[in-house]
């Protein structure tokens, strides 16, 4: 078992916590392999995506599973040079309300949460295998919209072409309706062209910084140790500054004058 654990620190705008997000727009997108929360999935395979029957929710059969989060963790093998997990949640309360591990009958229950791991050698057909230059412009050839058609309501593989206009793709008939509502009714024609997304299923986006757990707490008598003779083998402390007294003290200052910006 592993004795190192490390901590993910959500970096992103999120008002209740009084946080502000301190990364750049493509610090998320595929071509930088992030370790996020919320928004529309950084695919790393870029071609082949979960079906949409793959995400929907096993516990109550009619959701779609929405993209929680990803974590790039890649591995120590060649085929796993580069290895993300996403976990996809179902939001349907009715299927938080009962979590046992059986169903009234007997059988196993399925959990409205799916987890999801892709990997690539570092040699494939989507990335370089130099890492990505961190400036905006790079590569935004990479996206999956080029290998596929991608549902612009969740950002997951669409399926289902809208019948009239046929300029856009959708994963399931809710997230079509959905954003047929919110904007697409008004545009959809046959030589119309789609100007969406007008609806979002997304969770509040923002990058997991990852970090080594800290090494446990140093025991007080080393914290209280005088190092001061290790940065400088002449120096050594004979006397505590507790056994200068308050009158000395006036006297070595009273010659000093302090600097006017220390004033401000």
């Amino acid at each position: 078992m592993a004795k190192n654990v490390d901590l993910g620190f959500f970096n992103g705008d999120f008002e209740p916590w009084d946080l502000e997000k301190e990364y750049e727009e493509y610090e998320v997108e595929s071509r930088y392999f992030p370790s996020k929360v919320g928004g529309r999935p950084a695919w790393l395979d870029l071609a082949n995506l979960p079906a949409p029957s793959d995400l929907t929710c096993k516990a109550c059969q009619t959701s779609q599973l929405r993209f929680l989060l990803q974590i790039y963790a890649p591995g120590n093998g060649a085929k796993s040079f580069h290895r993300s997990i996403f976990v996809f949640i179902c939001c349907n309360n009715s299927c938080w309300n009962n979590l046992s591990n059986q169903s009234q009958d007997g059988t196993p229950r399925s959990l409205p949460v799916l987890v999801l791991r892709n990997q690539l050698s570092r040699e494939n057909r989507f990335y370089p295998p130099q890492p990505p230059e961190e400036r905006p412009g790079w590569r935004m050839d990479i996206i999956p919209e080029n290998f596929g058609n991608i549902c612009p309501v969740c950002g997951c593989r669409g399926d289902k072409c809208c019948g009239r206009c046929k300029k856009v793709w959708y994963c399931c008939q809710s997230h079509q309706k959905l954003d047929w509502k919110q904007g697409h009714k008004q545009e959809c024609t046959v030589n119309g062209k789609y100007g969406g997304p007008h609806a979002r299923l997304f969770f509040p986006e923002g990058l997991i910084e990852i970090e080594e757990e800290p090494d446990k707490d140093v025991p007080q008598e080393d914290i209280s140790k005088d190092y001061t003779d290790l940065i400088d083998p002449n120096i050594h402390i004979e006397e505590s500054v507790a056994d200068v007294t308050e009158d000395e003290w006036n006297e070595v200052e009273s010659g000093q004058t302090n600097d006017k910006a220390s004033e401000k």
